[in-house]
């Protein structure tokens, strides 16, 4: 039984029972144009993709809810000139990943000219697109991240089903990350709650550093800028944009991704007050 609402790949299959994330209801009751869910592998994306495709089929009936998976797909969706009279949502998956790619455009031209559907999309970067309005709604890790009234619920949803009523609560050093916090309640069930939540260590950061990293090399996630910038100073002590991003183009596409380092569990705020640089160690 699945309780913490992993995304596993988008097959379109609904994971088993979820924490349900009713605090985006309103959203997903009132979709924008576009919406994107700008985030690295292991906050959740696609299992909130099919939560939000739960509430629209339940909520408004008559809008259908249509998967589309990979760059090809999306590609073929954008040739599409027919209208589209009735209510749809895409659920785009696996299609884009940087923030410069041109099809980021072409999918917004095709949404104006399509008004009655609406799009939510999974991204690893937050895309550079020349719109700022309320048409496109982005949330990123800051977002997605288990919240407080989330782990919560989480913990007395293990106790119930796992009856594992004396679980501590959940680490604040995991940050919300719903993999590291899958996979730290999953090691404690495992372990038959003895110890169960001991000292957070390095281990888990090291363990999701080296996940991203490693799709980052098999070129899954090549193109992502903040990924590549986390990359580059894998082995440096502070990570700031003017040392990770040499040019002034570079500079500011990073800039657009750089405040998202804050909810990732393995940095740690570490500003230059006094230069007024936004820096992470």
């Amino acid at each position: 039984m699945t309780l913490w609402g992993m995304e596993s790949s988008s097959t379109g299959e609904r994971p088993g029972d979820l924490l349900h994330r009713t605090r985006f209801q309103d959203l997903w009751s009132r979709l924008p144009q576009m919406t994107v869910l700008a985030a690295l592998p292991g906050w959740g994306k696609t299992t909130w993709m099919h939560q939000c495709a739960e509430h629209v089929a339940t909520s408004t009936p008559g809008t259908e809810c249509r998967w589309i998976r990979g760059r090809a797909a999306l590609t073929a969706l954008l040739a599409e000139r027919a209208p589209h009279p009735e209510p749809v949502v895409y659920l785009i998956d696996d299609a884009l990943v940087a923030a410069g790619d041109p099809l980021w455009d072409a999918l917004l031209t095709w949404t104006d000219a399509h008004p009655q559907t609406r799009v939510v999309i999974s991204s690893a970067d937050i895309p550079d697109i020349a719109r700022d309005d309320a048409a496109v709604v982005v949330l990123d890790e800051r977002h997605l991240r288990f919240d407080d009234e989330e782990l919560g619920r989480l913990r007395g949803l293990v106790a119930r089903e796992h009856g594992a009523a004396d679980l501590d609560p959940i680490p604040s050093g995991l940050m919300g990350c719903p993999l590291m916090v899958h996979r730290r309640v999953s090691r404690a069930l495992a372990r038959g709650r003895q110890g169960v939540w001991a000292s957070l260590g390095p281990a888990s950061e090291a363990q999701l550093l080296e996940l991203l990293m490693t799709r980052f090399r098999a070129e899954e996630l090549r193109d992502s800028v903040l990924i590549a910038a986390m990359h580059a100073g894998r082995d440096m002590r502070k990570l700031a944009v003017d040392v990770l991003a040499p040019s002034s183009g570079q500079q500011e596409a990073l800039a657009r991704q750089f405040a998202r380092l804050s909810a990732l569990p393995m940095f740690v705020q570490d500003d230059d007050d006094e230069a007024g640089v936004e820096s992470f160690a």
